[in-house]
Parts: structure tokens; C-alpha cells; sequence
């Protein structure tokens, strides 16, 4: 355990160094609490990305599920991105849930870990824009 504590401040201490910073999740929406922050290059599906909505001041952590061109579908809860089920099936709301469609240029359709999470499925959420995206998280425990 020793090792791994002085593993752990070793990462922590070169990243510090080489300007990356660390994010502490506190929500339930991501399976990690402790992420590594590093600028948002090269997004790709199920990378994790922090951005801020245009409606919204508060910042979001989500996983990328779909980019433009992609095309998604909800149905009873459960989100399809390209015909291919992702993450678990969300909990019954009141919120309605977004059109179904292909993704345009320039944003991408996030999705929080939990079934409960608040992300791109539902409409007061929508897809989000590419350049709102502030960084991505690389998880560290």
C-alpha cells in the first residue's frame, strides 16, 4: 500500500509539473473521483470531457457516446448510437427525451455513467457543442 501511495503522489507530483491539474468528481454520473485534466485533444467516443452548456454556468463531466455523422436513437430509456446500445437504460422522467437523429457538425452527444445521470438524452440537455469542451479527464482512481 506504501508503494502505491508513493506511486500515486509520484504521477500526481509530474503531472502538477508539466501543467495538467486534477479534478475531483463528486457526482454519481462517472465511475471515478479523482481524474487527471489534460487539454481536450483528438476527441473521440468514450473519452471523458468536461465542457460548460451555453444555457448553463455549471461545469459537466461526460463521456463522449456519439460525434457528428453518428446517428442516435432513444427508445424506453435506453440510447442507441449507431443502432448499438450504450451505458444502462435511464430511470423514468418527467423531462422528455431528445429528437432522434444524426449528430450535426460540430457537436457531440454526451452521456453520463449512471442511469440517472442528466446528459444529451434528454431535450433540456441536447447535444452539445464541440468547442464548449474545456478539457479531457484521464481517471486515476
Amino acid at each position: 500500500m506504501k508503494w502505491a501511495i508513493c506511486g500515486l503522489y509520484a504521477l500526481v507530483t509530474a503531472a502538477l509539473f508539466f501543467g495538467y491539474a486534477l479534478k475531483v468528481n463528486s457526482s454519481h454520473s462517472l465511475p471515478h473521483w479523482l481524474y487527471l485534466a489534460k487539454p481536450a485533444k483528438d476527441i473521440a467516443i468514450t473519452k471523458i470531457v468536461t465542457f460548460q452548456l451555453p444555457q448553463s454556468k455549471a461545469t459537466f463531466c461526460k463521456v463522449v457516446a456519439g460525434l457528428p455523422g453518428d446517428y442516435f436513437s432513444i427508445s424506453e430509456g435506453m440510447v442507441y448510437i449507431n443502432g448499438i446500445p450504450q451505458g444502462e437504460k435511464g430511470a423514468s422522467s418527467k423531462i422528455p427525451y431528445t429528437c432522434t437523429g444524426f449528430i450535426p457538425e460540430g457537436y457531440f452527444f454526451a452521456l453520463g455513467c449512471s442511469a440517472d445521470s442528466f446528459d444529451s438524452r434528454y431535450s433540456l440537455f441536447g447535444l452539445v457543442p464541440l468547442k464548449a469542451i474545456k478539457e479531457q479527464l484521464c481517471p486515476i482512481y
